[in-house]
């Protein structure tokens, strides 16, 4: 009996021992874990192990998008503060360990971001005639210019247009897009035209270079007669492009304030003594027309002004002198008298130019008015205007600038038919003149 006990017994611990020796030859799950590291900063070349010693290692982060399914690391356009997480699996056994680490941005990623800006970066026209806004920065991005002409485009945006008798000017503005220890360079090609193009020039007033009087006066009137003829609601849009502040795409130039205003601020009703409304420069009460008629909705002579200025002008002819008109308690360069108004020194030869248009505009043909001048005031309830004389001498002292030919080119494009008398100043002296 004792035999077969210590037999038993010796099986047992044979056995025990074959047992322990197996445990020995098996990693733990929690003696991977306490070796297991990864490193602090982490790139697409870093390897995150999968399985150690029969351990399996699966990976989760804090943050989407940095580990592909594969577990290998995803690097963006920044560095990445992130929570990795080893989550370690032996048979029924799971453990994690926690790792806070950096993932390190792309080696290309100052080169996606800078295209990114460039991407982003454009122009509403490069057809030109005014100043353009060259922004310093695009999403945070550092930009500086060049020009290949400073002449018709400075590294500012600012414009010179060509004369009238030169070519469109072709400027090249490189933009240098900068970030961090790399730059890139984009060019971007604009178009500057001149004053007018030597194509409408030559073409449009082809055949009057040697008319004078009354048969420069029939050319130009066969010229620019019959032009296509916007509603009277439809100025409202098409002015706020023909006088738009050159310095703020929001605004409309009042005419005789020159104050810049809000496109939307619009007048309504008798309201809104401080909007803007559209002045007929030509007044409606000098041939009563109405705003049905051609010569009502004519933009070569209808401007928005203040509603007050604008009121205070009301259908007074042109001349000098009279007391200062007030724009609410605020004085204008304005002065008017009871037959008379005299605009601000900026734009007398504008207005000069707007009329000398409308008495060769319209001729009493077609059923429209015919519209004339003379060397008169207080000429309401006629179809004439006055002072003529007064007139050509505010069209030589204010010569044709930036704005009015703009403006010309933007009703050009409206109504196909331009002002002569900005084109080409000089044919007002030629018609009514005495040179």
């Amino acid at each position: 009996m004792k035999k077969l006990i210590l037999a038993f017994t010796l099986v047992i611990l044979l056995t025990l021992g074959a047992c322990t020796g197996s445990n020995n030859d098996t990693p733990t799950i929690q003696s991977v874990k306490t070796e297991l590291t990864i490193d602090s900063e982490l790139t697409s070349e870093s390897v995150l192990p999968t399985n150690i010693d029969g351990i399996e290692i699966a990976w989760q982060s804090s943050r989407d998008n940095t580990l592909t399914t594969e577990f290998g690391i995803i690097q963006g356009l920044v560095d990445l503060n992130v929570t990795i997480t080893a989550v370690l699996t032996y048979e029924d056994s799971v453990t994690t360990k926690i790792f806070n680490v950096v993932i390190l941005r792309s080696s290309g990623a100052d080169n996606t971001i800078i295209n990114n800006a460039i991407d982003s970066l454009s122009f509403e026209d490069y057809v030109i005639t005014k100043d353009i806004t060259l922004p310093d920065t695009v999403d945070g991005i550092s930009v500086t210019w060049t020009s290949n002409n400073e002449t018709h485009l400075s590294v500012n945006g600012e414009v010179t247009r060509p004369d009238k008798n030169e070519s469109d000017a072709i400027v090249i503005l490189t933009a240098s897009f900068s970030y961090n220890e790399l730059v890139i360079e984009e060019e971007y090609t604009f178009t500057i035209t001149a004053a007018i193009t030597s194509v409408v020039f030559e073409s449009y007033y082809s055949g009057a270079e040697a008319l004078m009087g009354d048969a420069l006066k029939t050319f130009l009137h066969e010229l620019i007669d019959d032009h296509y003829e916007l509603s009277y609601t439809d100025l409202w849009t098409a002015l706020a492009v023909s006088d738009e502040d050159p310095n703020n795409s929001n605004n409309v130039i009042l005419l005789y304030t020159g104050r810049s205003q809000l496109k939307t601020e619009i007048q309504s009703g008798n309201n809104y003594q401080d909007y803007w409304n559209r002045e007929h420069v030509w007044p409606k009460a000098h041939g009563s027309f109405d705003t049905d008629q051609t010569e009502g909705t004519d933009m070569h002579h209808i401007r928005p002004t203040d509603v007050s200025v604008n009121a205070a002008r009301g259908s007074l002819d042109f001349d000098y002198g009279g007391s200062v008109v007030l724009d609410g308690s605020v004085a204008t360069l304005n002065l008017r008298d009871s037959n008379s108004f005299e605009p601000r020194d900026a734009v007398k030869g504008d207005v000069a130019r707007m009329i000398f248009y409308m008495a060769v505009r319209y001729e009493g043909d077609n059923g429209e008015l015919d519209l004339e001048l003379n060397n008169l005031v207080n000429t309401q309830g006629t179809s004439y205007m006055g002072n003529l004389l007064i007139l050509l001498e505010w069209s030589l002292n204010d010569p044709v600038d930036a704005f009015e030919m703009n403006r010309n080119e933007v009703i050009f494009g409206y109504q196909g038919n331009r002002n002569p008398f900005i084109d080409h100043p000089e044919f007002a002296e030629y018609i009514w003149g005495t040179n």
